[in-house]
């Protein structure tokens, strides 16, 4: 069983299915515009391999002969009620559980240069007690835009999509909302809590094999850039669209590092200032004492081990550790 129910401006048709015990969403695009379908189902599978237990099932299928994606049925509301409830100051009436599910996300939005999650792309359980991002249609949009104000950037400034959307909140990205409200303590959760939560994606991120993911990859960029190429894309072909996205996958933990210290202001326990100077806090020098004491009192080499922790911190991929 299915029935229409809403359709897009651009010309994308949403329709509900039951299919057993089961509901779907179905999205079908216009042909121009229909490796959409496969970039869905493509992140979806992304969000499994990072580890992304609750991500909602996706899948690409055909409905009387035309494609589009299904997407498993959540049934409750979006954020946007938080936003209609509270207006402006709605994140600070999330939850924390909410605010670490979102920070983590946009780990995974960043990889996949997805611009387009605002508070209705999360939906809430109806025990309120979870939350589920969807719709990751404009994935991979603005990967390698150049030379004006959509060109990419990790910033809660960033908003792509405005001449389109304009600045209603409803449609504003959420991290936009979320990061700036965390880092001026107007959220439950704190700007050091939301490096916590997404310490753990970004090595997930980093201990992807490159070859797997550009395998991953390469159908839906074929797909994109040489088989349904259109008019509008920027990326000359499949192999120049792999390397952006390889060198997004690589640069990503710095990436955060560089967004969360710079522009959101975290002081970490460990880091780097912009002298190249490594900055300890006092809690950390405190751990640092205890070990070369405990490693002092077992006769073992203090500067060898000490030089070998280095080098366990650099493997992270990542020049700061908590």
């Amino acid at each position: 069983k299915g029935a229409i129910i809403a359709g897009s401006p651009d010309g994308t048709e949403h329709a509900k299915y039951q299919e057993r015990e089961k509901i779907w969403k179905f999205k079908s695009p216009p042909i121009n515009r229909l490796h959409r379908v496969l970039v869905e189902e493509l992140v979806y599978n992304i969000a499994v391999q990072l580890g992304f237990k609750d991500a909602v099932t996706t899948v690409v299928g055909r409905v009387n002969g035309k494609a589009g994606v299904f997407t498993e049925w959540i049934d409750g509301d979006s954020l946007w009620d938080e936003v209609n409830r509270y207006g402006d100051d709605f994140v600070r009436h999330l939850s924390k559980a909410f605010l670490k599910r979102i920070v983590k996300e946009q780990v995974l939005d960043w990889l996949v240069s997805q611009h387009d999650s605002h508070a209705g792309s999360f939906l809430k359980s109806n025990d309120g007690q979870s939350i589920y991002p969807i719709d990751k249609g404009q994935a991979f949009k603005y990967l390698g835009v150049k030379g004006d104000k959509t060109e990419e950037r990790l910033s809660t400034e960033y908003n792509p999509n405005s001449e389109i959307n304009g600045l209603d909140i409803h449609y504003v990205p959420i991290y936009n909302l979320v990061l700036k409200a965390i880092a001026e303590g107007k959220a439950s959760l704190t700007l050091k809590e939301a490096w916590d939560e997404i310490y753990p994606v970004m090595k997930a991120v980093k201990d992807m094999d490159i070859d797997k993911y550009e395998d991953l990859l390469r159908p839906y960029a074929i797909f994109r850039f040489e088989v349904n190429r259109s008019s509008e894309e920027k990326i000359k072909n499949a192999e120049e669209f792999l390397k952006l996205a390889r060198k997004r996958k690589e640069n990503l933990p710095n990436d955060f590092y560089e967004f969360y210290t710079k522009h959101l202001g975290l002081k970490p326990d460990v880091y780097i200032n912009d002298a190249g100077e490594i900055i300890i806090s006092k809690d950390v020098k405190a751990v640092i004492a205890d070990l070369v004491g405990t490693l002092a009192a077992r006769g073992m080499s203090i500067s060898q081990e000490t030089a070998d922790l280095l080098r366990d911190l650099d493997k992270d991929g990542i020049r700061i550790i908590i």
